[in-house]
């Protein structure tokens, strides 16, 4: 379920993205739906303004506010090659959680990497994974 009202979806994303244009110099290329909540009307508007709308693979569930450990564990017991991770990061379990999480994925050979370079690029108006429901 959409939990943004469609009339304001447009008129956010443009001004969001538009504020990062003038203060970056990029634009935004790709839109991740806040709480995972998406359906046709977001994928139609998100791909009208040039973008590709990406979701996780691993949900680290550090939203629930759990500790630390709970949150390395989660994500290491989701993570697999081309894995896209979700963390918030103003969380700070979460901002302690990283570290660690970095350290044993290191152990373990893995690379990290851009959501765009994990999922092999991404072009607009596609949603990724390709799978996606936003009922995850």
């Amino acid at each position: 379920m959409n939990r943004m009202d469609p009339d304001r979806l447009a008129a956010q994303t443009a001004a969001v993205s538009a504020m990062v244009r003038r203060q970056t110099g990029f634009t935004i290329e790709q839109f991740r739906p806040p709480f995972g909540a998406t359906n046709d009307a977001v994928h139609e508007e998100i791909a009208a303004q040039g973008m590709a709308e990406v979701a996780w693979t691993v949900d680290s569930r550090d939203w629930e506010g759990h500790g630390r450990e709970e949150i390395v564990e989660t994500v290491l017991d989701g993570v697999e090659p081309g894995a896209v991770v979700l963390l918030h990061d103003p969380r700070p379990a979460t901002l302690a959680a990283v570290p660690e999480i970095v350290e044993r994925l290191r152990e373990k050979d893995y690379v990290f990497v851009t959501s765009s370079q994990a999922l092999g690029g991404t072009e607009p108006g596609k949603v990724y994974p390709p799978d996606w429901d936003g009922d995850w």
